[in-house]
């Protein structure tokens, strides 16, 4: 029995090393362990890292891997001041792959795969509008091209902005037909066929229009 009971502690002890050496990698490479909930490369290790919080506030089986985690700059406890800003980070990456994608930071919002993007990408400006957003936030958005004032864009912005919108849906329909009865943006490029039978579209556009295979 107690051999038994020897071999699963060794086996739990194997496991918890090899989490740890994990967690130690995640923190070479990203300087912190606040692992997402969850991280791709380990599904697990964002449980674990809560477990281990866990068991610290019930003071169960900590021993010498308190130490060993301290060692990494492990935090016991999560402040929502931590919260905010591991999701602040996780929505920049999902701004960051969207530019990736797409090109551009102006997120539709009334797309639903991105709604909740459009929603932390207004608020940024809000934020900076009301000089709260922090000037190390600001630098990092500015890498990406981000627009701070969308309210009342020139023609041409408005332009830019409305086909932008058009290759998001684009890139997600294979398609630039879109419905005129779909609001703004179906009115918008019937617009762009109307003009461009008039021979009132500007050549640039409709090169740009063509680049996502538009039907005229």
């Amino acid at each position: 029995m107690c051999k038994i009971i020897n071999n699963k502690c060794k086996l739990y002890l194997r496991q918890w090393k090899e989490k740890y050496e994990v967690l130690d990698l995640y923190r070479e490479n990203s300087g912190h362990v606040s692992v997402p909930q969850r991280y791709r490369f380990d599904l697990g290790l964002g449980s674990w890292v809560g477990r281990q919080r866990m068991n610290f506030s019930l003071q169960k089986n900590i021993e010498i891997k308190y130490d060993f985690l301290n060692l990494i700059g492990f935090k016991w406890k999560l402040t929502n001041k931590t919260f905010f800003t591991l999701n602040w980070k996780k929505k920049y990456i999902e701004l960051k792959y969207f530019k990736l994608k797409y090109g551009h930071c102006t997120v539709p919002f009334n797309n639903q795969n991105y709604k909740k993007l459009s929603f932390w990408v207004k608020n940024q400006r809000q934020l900076f509008r009301n000089n709260k957003l922090g000037n190390l936030k600001k630098f990092l958005l500015d890498q990406l091209g981000f627009l701070w004032n969308v309210k009342k864009p020139s023609k041409r912005l408005s332009w830019i902005m409305r086909f932008r919108e058009l290759t998001v849906y684009f890139h997600e329909n294979g398609n630039s037909n879109v419905p005129q009865r779909r609001g703004p943006l179906g009115k918008w490029v019937h617009r762009q066929r109307e003009l461009h039978k008039k021979n009132h579209l500007k050549i640039e556009r409709k090169h740009l229009l063509d680049s996502i295979l538009f039907k005229w």
